[in-house]
């Protein structure tokens, strides 16, 4: 970890970047330092590309440090949901090199990813195997199904697929409304959007690539910097 002096730069709150031309010291760090993938402000982990909202002495978090550990744990997790929401949703005989852009019915109702401790994570989720002449949305008809020790293989070609594509993690900031109409198909999500605004806490979403899901973070700037991740069990 490194932490850089006060800054004398002049910077403005909700546009200066962590690495931005004003901060030049911390982008020569970056340039010779690629493992660093965090930062953190005063009581606070922050992504590397969310711009800073205040004063504060930044130190700079490299792969090593647990904090980083954790975020790269809770990174790859949003790479399996990614991988989940996926493969559920293509025909049975898909060839995962050639991937269809024909819209499907959602099959998965994706819950949360958190990393377990000691680089460990999974996602939660529900998959569903609706009745050949219903509709997804039809709940009478929906029954859920397991991931099979066969769908490994297939979650993983595609979790390297993700890694390798170097999607960045962005961080978005949305009203509540917004959230519930996005997520309208899951009420997985609708509980925990419902309990985010109970607790009166700001709602936050990340996108990496097409994949969107509701998360504080924060994340690694992109998933090249996971390097690789294996999917063990379900």
């Amino acid at each position: 970890a490194g932490t850089l002096p006060p800054s004398t730069s002049k910077t403005e709150s909700w546009r200066t970047m962590p690495f931005s031309r004003e901060w030049m010291v911390a982008s020569l760090l970056y340039l010779f330092s690629p493992s660093v993938i965090l930062l953190l402000c005063p009581g606070e982990l922050w992504d590397l590309s969310r711009p800073l909202e205040r004063d504060c002495i930044v130190e700079f978090l490299g792969k090593d440090q647990p904090e980083s550990q954790e975020t790269l744990a809770h990174s790859s997790a949003h790479v399996l949901g990614q991988a989940i929401e996926l493969f559920y949703s293509l025909p049975a005989n898909h060839d995962l090199a050639e991937q269809s852009g024909e819209r499907r019915e959602p099959r998965v109702l994706l819950r949360d990813g958190p990393p377990t401790g000691q680089g460990g994570f999974y996602y939660d989720a529900l998959i569903l195997a609706p009745s050949p002449s219903s509709s997804f949305s039809s709940s009478s008809s929906v029954t859920s199904i397991g991931v099979s020790a066969d769908h490994l293989p297939g979650l993983a070609k595609l979790t390297s697929s993700f890694i390798n594509s170097k999607h960045k993690f962005s961080r978005l900031v949305v009203s509540p409304q917004f959230a519930r109409q996005l997520f309208s198909y899951n009420p997985l999500k609708l509980n925990l959007i419902d309990k985010v605004e109970q607790l009166g806490e700001k709602l936050t979403m990340y996108r990496c690539g097409p994949f969107i899901d509701l998360c504080r973070g924060p994340h690694i700037p992109h998933t090249g910097r996971i390097g690789a991740l294996e999917v063990l069990h379900s």
